[in-house]
């Protein structure tokens, strides 16, 4: 019904939700994600020209929550690397390209991001871990006291 509205009245909240659907999979339809982000952005760059914030701002937070959502899925076919490491990221993430495939992933993400997105699941997990460490140390720190 979005994507109606949005072609036969010109609404915007019809053409943001059209443009954040269409990266969206359901029975019948395949993920575009290259056409959700294309989109998303033209809705972004129309807000910004006619002074929309609230337009610019909503295109943004769908192309931010799309994101959101492949990185939390890429995430989870993320592993260790295997002993040696070498000086890449110490995270692998084998099935990143298939899942960009399977996205429609825009191709200048699909071949620059692998290495990039696993520096980042490194760095997730190192603040994960710092995060962890600190929350012990404060829990010791508690006990010892009440001793």
């Amino acid at each position: 019904w979005a994507c109606l509205a949005a072609e036969h009245f010109g609404s915007e909240h019809g053409r943001l939700q059209c443009h954040s659907l269409e990266g969206q999979v359901w029975e019948g339809h395949a993920r575009n994600m290259s056409g959700a982000l294309q989109g998303l952005w033209t809705l972004a760059a129309e807000g910004r020209a006619a002074n929309n914030s609230q337009l610019q701002l909503s295109a943004y937070a769908a192309v931010g929550s799309l994101f959101a959502e492949f990185g939390l899925t890429a995430a989870r076919g993320c592993r260790p690397r295997p002993w040696p490491r070498t000086l890449t990221a110490p995270f692998v993430c084998p099935d990143f390209d298939r899942l960009c495939s399977s996205w429609a992933m825009p191709a200048q993400i699909a071949v620059q991001g692998r290495a990039r997105f696993e520096m980042i699941v490194t760095i997730v997990a190192a603040l994960g871990l710092l995060l962890a460490l600190t929350l012990l140390w404060q829990l010791r720190r508690c006990f010892c006291r009440r001793r």
